[in-house]
């Protein structure tokens, strides 16, 4: 899991299936499909399927683009 302090991230994603935890949760994204993370959300990409995943990631941040790791 990871965060940053001031970032927004959109991740979207363009084939295949993508797994992304957050808030005890785990989301499923399939091609077409993104989710928006605002600072300090705590978040972990990875791929639990055969196929490649490919997907997008759109920033946007104030003054803190660190990230930060639990």
């Amino acid at each position: 899991m990871h965060y940053h302090k001031e970032m927004t991230q959109f991740f979207f994603v363009e084939s295949g299936v993508l797994s992304i935890e957050s808030a005890g949760r785990i989301r499923v994204l399939k091609p077409c499909e993104g989710i928006t993370f605002k600072g300090n959300e705590k978040h972990r990409v990875h791929n639990s399927h055969d196929e490649v995943a490919e997907y997008l990631v759109s920033e946007r941040y104030v003054d803190d683009c660190a990230t930060y790791y639990d």
